[in-house]
């Protein structure tokens, strides 16, 4: 084995602590870790002690918990924090008009990371939180980012073994497809209990000056009325009004 080598695996086998950590459990014992990473415990003590030491844990009632180190990195990545800083006075602004719960999403990788919630649904049972992962081909946000996403991409994601969460959920390509190609004309997508039960939701892309995605915004609604989609307007003339502004990287009139 190389340097080089032995290098790469160091950082797999931290990045297998770190992602042991999720909503579901923000606080792990050592023994929890080792049964989540299927690690030694020798190694997941090792690793979790150097995490420690660099602030990227945090050890106390002998369990370890993300450390704040790991916040202050994620407040430095350029894409995540330009879109968050120019988006989220639009989004205060779709949340007075609407009365809902707003939210911000992006691409990464495969699935859609939820960035930022201006409001919370007080009637949300399990409400999404920041930092959280969705998947893109049943939720309104991931079907607005991917609608307008190269054809490449739109082509990789469809023709995975998409998997089902809800009997709404669309997992046939045919028929996902035919979707993507009604929201790029209507210019934005919805939701119906696809991706959970009872959760209805809108999103319309923020476009890039050259017409790429870079995001989404969506109104989001808890066993919603039948006319939850009334919120169109307002969202597409937001979603609209935060592409020109982070081309301009200037800030929405009150």
């Amino acid at each position: 084995m190389t340097s080089t080598d032995g290098a790469d695996s160091y950082l797999d086998r931290l990045f297998v602590v770190l992602d042991a950590f999720g909503h579901d459990q923000d606080s792990l014992t050592l023994g929890q870790l080792v049964t989540r990473t299927g690690l030694p415990k020798t190694t997941v003590y090792r690793l979790a002690q150097a995490l420690v030491r660099h602030r990227v844990l945090e050890h106390a009632d002998r369990a370890y918990q993300l450390g704040p180190r790991l916040f202050e990195l994620g407040e430095l990545v350029p894409r995540v924090r330009v879109v968050r800083r120019q988006i989220k006075p639009f989004l205060r602004i779709l949340r007075d008009q609407t009365q809902g719960t707003v939210a911000l999403g992006m691409l990464d990788g495969d699935e859609v990371l939820y960035l930022l919630e201006a409001s919370t649904d007080v009637h949300a049972e399990n409400p999404l939180r920041d930092g959280q992962r969705i998947p893109v081909h049943c939720t309104a946000m991931g079907k607005a980012i991917l609608a307008f996403s190269p054809p490449e991409l739109v082509d990789r994601i469809v023709d995975l073994r998409l998997p089902r969460y809800t009997p709404q959920t669309i997992i046939d390509p045919r028929k996902l497809r035919a979707e993507l190609s009604l929201i790029r004309a209507q210019g934005y997508a919805t939701e119906v209990a696809e991706y959970r039960l009872d959760h209805y939701a809108i999103a319309a892309p923020v476009l890039d000056p050259l017409g790429r995605v870079v995001a989404a915004m969506t109104v989001e609604r808890e066993n919603a009325p039948r006319d939850f989609t009334r919120h169109v307007r307002e969202l597409r003339l937001l979603a609209h009004n935060a592409s020109v502004a982070l081309a301009h990287r200037r800030r929405p009139r009150p």
